[in-house]
């Protein structure tokens, strides 16, 4: 769900911003706030984090929530417009603008540090760098399209996303996407 909901935003012009999925309170208000997202997509485990920052965001108008029909309780009541994520990978005839097919200069994504020598700062990717990044990866590692990648990383981090998912699409590859590393 990730990297369709990340590859359709970026194809929509819009930009995409993956935040670390441990991130809270503050910083999560820092992380959303700086990069003046107006819509999130979020995990239904990690909805409340985002309800509670409602006040502190009132340019967040739109929030999808993953995996919601797994809930046992239904989510908080709050006025930006609360959908689940199947509502925004639906198709939808007329009823969004049209926006303007991005260019490789346009910014795809913010992607924040880990903020080790001090606050995290975010790093402008234009599509460009996203797509040369997995074609420079893919070409150093010889990648072929008969290479599977084993994905267990967390995709808001730079390597998952970037060096390991644009390479294995750049090289026609095929990826195995998991939740964490096991051996099995």
């Amino acid at each position: 769900e990730q990297l369709v909901a990340t590859f359709g935003i970026n194809r929509g012009g819009r930009v995409t911003v993956p935040i670390n999925a441990s991130a809270r309170g503050e910083l999560l208000q820092y992380f959303l706030a700086f990069a003046d997202c107006s819509a999130v997509i979020v995990e239904a485990r990690l909805y409340p984090r985002v309800a509670e920052l409602r006040a502190q965001l009132p340019q967040l108008r739109h929030v999808f929530v993953a995996d919601i029909a797994s809930r046992p309780e239904p989510l908080p009541a709050w006025s930006p417009d609360v959908r689940p994520l199947q509502d925004l990978l639906a198709p939808h005839a007329g009823d969004t603008p049209a926006l303007r097919t991005p260019g490789y200069r346009d910014l795809a994504m913010l992607m924040f540090t880990s903020g080790t020598t001090g606050p995290s700062k975010a790093i402008m990717f234009p599509h460009a760098h996203i797509s040369y990044w997995g074609l420079e990866v893919a070409h150093h590692h010889e990648y072929t399209e008969q290479d599977i990648a084993y994905v267990f990383m967390p995709l808001f981090h730079g390597n998952a996303l970037l060096g390991s998912t644009m390479a294995t699409l750049a090289a026609g590859s095929s990826i195995a996407l998991t939740h964490r590393f096991s051996v099995s």
